[in-house]
């Protein structure tokens, strides 16, 4: 199966960003396995560098295939951890003039086994890079680098591959349901408010709300403020963009006529009623949209202001 439906929103998300102009500096993978993870950074670049929009054929889409790409530079170990020693060889190759393109691009496998040193030393090149640069940090989890390093890169989570729905979800408890037990692992993990009741509720305001923006302007912002109240930090304000993005993806998985990642309509019947009364490219505008919103906030905007962005934008377009 190809990389764009294998993962579509991995894909997708960074394809939108090419296409607007919006590139980030650094990307944050988590999920799926290194291979998969390696895919969708190699689909990209190809996009990027390849004038005839990565045709596999050409020199430069070879040069990426094989990771010999003179801009290219990929940092990975077979010991435990990556170590500082490696993160100071990046920054001196940096520091080189680009040879065959106008990025630098910087690949780093297993990035969560890098060192507390070596994340502090990576910090100051993803903040203050040489020149036009652009990291993927490929990691089996987030929560694994330093926070630091996560509020500068763009997260990107992979669908898991090879397996089934219910195969890809560790229960935690006995009365979580599919969907309520992957929200709560990747989602709300750590959350002291973590309940299965705190999530379902969650949910379904989640829903609603998503219901609104889709509908019209004035409900999306309706729903926003009655939002507002629900999630009072900007933790569980996070989590719940990052539930919200969980939920559209559901919901264009069910428009594709894909298998779906944890099978959350199960649970929720409005997802498939959202999915039948909505088009592809609307679902994609609004994932678009609650993305940009995630990245309002990592910029200090408050919930509320990312969000009514979100549904402006969607209702503009």
């Amino acid at each position: 199966m190809s990389i764009q439906l294998n993962q579509p929103v991995a894909v997708q998300t960074l394809l939108n960003s090419l296409q607007r102009g919006t590139l980030s500096h650094a990307y944050l993978l988590q999920g799926a396995n290194l291979e998969e993870q390696m895919r969708v950074v190699l689909f990209f670049l190809k996009k990027l560098l390849c004038g005839k929009e990565a045709c596999e054929g050409c020199k430069v889409c070879k040069q990426i295939s094989n990771m010999h790409h003179p801009d290219l530079i990929c940092v990975k170990t077979d010991a435990a951890t990556l170590k500082i020693e490696q993160v100071r060889e990046l920054q001196k190759a940096l520091s080189y003039c680009n040879v065959e393109s106008d990025f630098k691009m910087v690949v780093i496998e297993k990035a969560d086994t890098l060192t507390i040193q070596a994340q502090n030393a990576l910090l100051k090149s993803i903040e203050e890079p040489e020149q036009q640069t652009i990291f993927f940090l490929l990691s089996s989890s987030s929560n694994n680098m330093l926070p630091t390093v996560r509020s500068r890169c763009q997260l990107l989570t992979l669908k898991p591959v090879g397996r089934s729905g219910e195969e890809n979800i560790r229960l935690t408890q006995g009365e979580y349901s599919l969907a309520t037990a992957y929200l709560y692992e990747h989602y709300y993990k750590g959350l002291e408010a973590a309940s299965h009741e705190y999530i379902h509720n969650t949910v379904q305001h989640l829903i609603v709300l998503i219901e609104g923006m889709l509908s019209s302007q004035v409900e999306g912002l309706i729903h926003v403020s009655k939002a507002q109240g629900l999630w009072p930090s900007k933790s569980e304000q996070i989590a719940a963009l990052s539930t919200m993005q969980a939920l559209l993806q559901e919901v264009m998985y069910q428009v594709l006529g894909l298998q779906s990642l944890c099978r959350l309509y199960k649970d929720y019947p409005s997802i498939e009623t959202i999915a039948r009364e909505n088009e592809l490219p609307v679902i994609k505008k609004a994932m678009i949209g609650v993305e940009e919103a995630q990245r309002m906030m990592r910029s200090n905007t408050t919930g509320q202001m990312a969000l009514e962005y979100a549904v402006l934008r969607l209702q503009d377009a």
